[in-house]
């Protein structure tokens, strides 16, 4: 079984979809066309692959857009979720924004007020960008017909499958990015070389996440896996909650009458 289970990785990382696929739970084999069906079941992961590309290339052809919104797709699954394509649009659009404010705040020749404006930019960015995972998650939840439908003898999956298409839209970013770097020609030939490699690497790094999302939703659809709603308590961002922003409101409702 290893030596399968290893061989199913290899082609896995020519591609999202697995050719093959075994689980110990139900001790037989699985194919890559049972997988994939009970996969898009919840959420067709290869057409979402290919739909965050093309929303990052879409955005940077209108950067300064300021009611950009990403082109529909297929994202959802056989069970159409508005309500999940919502989540995952407005999800992928904030990292999108997200990664050109955290370049934004890294420029040395800005005054520090501006990149103060940046950095609360980030913050608010990433809480809207928990909160929305947390709604791919509660859509997902819906489909499936809720936290009580799964299997509570079932193993638990720490990572929820929200977390996982998060993960999916940065890496559409990060290969991108390393893409128009391994292209310019202002750079030496060894910054291209070392971008390509780096950019064979993080589409591995991709195939490998999509095909374990794949598994996932097809373990969940068929009882064998089961997540919690966790949600992520952003203390810092509360003002009720955070030290510092209730000593700066405090100093401020004391000022007019000191």
């Amino acid at each position: 079984m290893g030596s399968s289970a290893s061989g199913d990785r290899e082609r896995a990382k020519l591609r999202i979809k697995r050719t093959m696929h075994t689980n110990d739970a139900p001790n037989r084999r699985r194919t890559s066309g049972e997988a994939a069906h009970a996969g898009k079941w919840l959420l067709a992961v290869e057409p979402l692959v290919e739909w965050q590309d093309a929303a990052v290339e879409a955005w940077h052809r209108h950067p300064a857009d300021g009611d950009f919104r990403p082109p529909r797709g297929p994202r959802t699954g056989e069970r159409a979720s508005p309500a999940l394509d919502e989540a995952i649009g407005s999800e992928h659009l904030v990292n999108i924004r997200l990664w050109h404010e955290e370049d934004e705040a890294r420029r040395p020749d800005v005054p520090d007020r501006e990149i103060a404006g940046t950095k609360r930019r980030i913050d608010a960015l990433n809480q809207r960008r928990n909160d929305l995972i947390e709604q791919i998650d509660d859509a997902l939840l819906a489909v499936l017909g809720g936290q009580g439908s799964m299997q509570e003898e079932a193993p638990l999956h720490s990572e929820t499958p929200g977390a996982i298409v998060d993960r999916l839209s940065i890496l559409a970013l990060k290969i991108y990015h390393m893409a128009e770097e391994a292209r310019r020609t202002d750079a030496g030939t060894g910054h291209c070389a070392a971008c390509r490699e780096r950019l064979s690497i993080l589409k591995l790094q991709r195939a490998d996440l999509a095909g374990c999302l794949v598994d996932l939703l097809t373990d969940l659809k068929e009882g064998r896996k089961r997540f919690r709603r966790y949600r992520q308590f952003k203390m810092y961002n509360d003002p009720d909650m955070n030290p510092a922003l209730r000593r700066a409101a405090s100093s401020q409702v004391e000022e007019p009458g000191s």
